[in-house]
């Protein structure tokens, strides 16, 4: 199930859920005037008072269970419930994991801005001398916030963080790694099936991300091994 859901409690009346805070907000008709949410998503709901119609709710439920709206960014639908919704979603995956582009990293490792899968894929292939190119990036951020909404509404951000990933037992590991490896490759098919072109170089197709992904850990641990013994 998506983050937002709407039901009809009984005749007239109608129930907002949102699955990720635990917020429920009832109103009777098409309005409700009642007060409703400008949270960012997945912290502390801060209450003040708007009006909603039925329609804008069930176009917020349209959106986050279409599967494909990462192939369409900066499509969002009017009227929002969180403001943070109404931004371009690659927009919104920044403002998610704490990224201001341009930005300098703080020194303070506790401020710096959480590494998914798309920070990750984008370092291998720059390893690779494979570099994104054109609306990878873009379309690779909108991918896992579309994730988020559709396909794990429960799960803490904190588990598609690649430090919460890298500390899990080899098997969680891997297993997390192929699925958001998973979500790369799907926006690549895409873009190649749209004549666009995902990575530079000849060959548009990604190499093989999980096999990058030990290449570069076995060289982290021989140049760990080599600065002890020196």
């Amino acid at each position: 199930m998506s983050r937002t859901t709407v039901e009809e409690s009984r005749q007239g009346l109608f129930r907002l859920i949102n699955s990720r805070t635990g917020l429920t907000v009832g109103g009777s008709s098409r309005d409700l005037d009642v007060p409703l949410t400008t949270f960012k998503p997945r912290t502390e709901a801060v209450l003040s008072d708007q009006s909603l119609t039925v329609e804008n709710l069930l176009a917020i439920v349209e959106w986050e269970n279409d599967p494909n709206s990462w192939q369409y960014p900066e499509q969002v639908p009017g009227g929002m419930l969180v403001w943070e919704y109404e931004l371009p979603m690659d927009e919104q995956y920044d403002e998610l994991f704490g990224r201001t582009p341009g930005a300098e990293d703080s020194p303070n490792p506790a401020e710096r801005p959480v590494e998914t899968i798309v920070e990750w894929t984008l370092g291998l292939l720059s390893l690779a001398q494979r570099p994104a190119t054109g609306l990878f990036p873009k379309l690779a951020k909108s991918r896992v916030v579309t994730f988020l909404n559709l396909e794990a509404p429960e799960m803490d951000e904190r588990q598609v963080s690649i430090d919460w990933i890298r500390a899990q037992p080899r098997p969680v590991q891997e297993e997390a790694l192929q699925r958001g490896f998973s979500m790369m490759y799907e926006v690549q098919d895409w873009m190649i099936g749209q004549g666009l072109t995902p990575l530079s170089g000849e060959d548009p197709r990604m190499p093989d991300l999980l096999r990058l992904t030990m290449q570069r850990d076995r060289l982290i641990a021989e140049q760990r091994a080599t600065a002890a013994s020196g």
